[in-house]
């Protein structure tokens, strides 16, 4: 109900019971629920051991949040769901940079997959700090000097996996 000053009037509402509730007796919380989540495929000749420590490195060194969680998994035959699907277009990606006719039966394939997951962030600023961790980890001992880095970071925006730049 509006008054003449159009100011909200009373707003108390009776429950099933018959009991009056007003508003200042309600507290509400909002509660974030969005979780960020982004996707790397990558090679890299360390075993998955050094590797977990050198991300661990990369992730200090890169000034991560501390509540962005990392998964390596080595291999991508066994993915399913959504790293399966970010898996196809980082692939597709990969693919699209070769020349036209190196395409062709050309399968793309990488040793690792790396997801992340930031509580109560964007997929886009996840994608951020995953290559910000991949960016620290390729200066590092974990690659040889003048070694190339092969991989993609990918995250889901609307319908569809994108490429992070």
């Amino acid at each position: 109900m509006v008054d003449k000053k159009g100011v909200q009037g009373n707003l108390s509402y009776v429950t099933e019971s018959g009991e009056t509730i007003r508003p200042e007796q309600i507290r509400m919380q909002i509660v974030r629920t969005s979780e960020g989540r982004a996707y790397s495929f990558f090679d890299c000749n360390a075993d998955k051991k050094e590797l977990e420590e050198g991300l661990s490195n990369a992730c200090f060194y890169a000034q991560v949040p501390s509540e962005l969680e990392l998964t390596l998994t080595e291999g991508t035959e066994n993915l399913q769901g959504e790293a399966q699907e970010a898996l196809k277009a980082a692939q597709k990606y990969s693919l699209s940079r070769l020349p036209k006719r190196a395409r062709e039966g050309t399968n793309v394939s990488y040793r690792y997959a790396l997801e992340a997951r930031f509580p109560d962030s964007t997929n886009t600023k996840t994608a951020r700090e995953l290559t910000s961790i991949l960016n620290q980890a390729y200066q590092s001992p974990l690659y040889e000097k003048d070694e190339k880095f092969f991989g993609e970071t990918v995250y889901q925006r609307g319908n569809q996996y994108v490429h992070a730049h």
